[in-house]
């Protein structure tokens, strides 16, 4: 997704050359660090359910401790 931005800005600044507003925040797209995220989903932050997983997790491991 941010190829497809970066290409919206390049092909704006080709015509607006003098547009500092777009070049800078061109340049923060091109800087900023990518996030990686462990999951399919591509737009939205699964970090809720990373953590419901893993809280899920721990509840199963201490129920089969209880059960010996």
């Amino acid at each position: 997704m941010r190829n497809r931005i970066a290409l919206v800005y390049i092909a704006h600044l080709k015509t607006h050359y003098h547009d500092k507003l777009a070049f800078k925040e061109f340049v923060r797209l091109t800087i900023t660090y990518n996030i990686i995220r462990n999951s399919e989903c591509m737009i939205g932050n699964n970090g809720n359910l990373e953590e419901m997983e893993l809280f899920y997790a721990v509840l199963e491991s201490e129920k089969d401790e209880d059960d010996y």
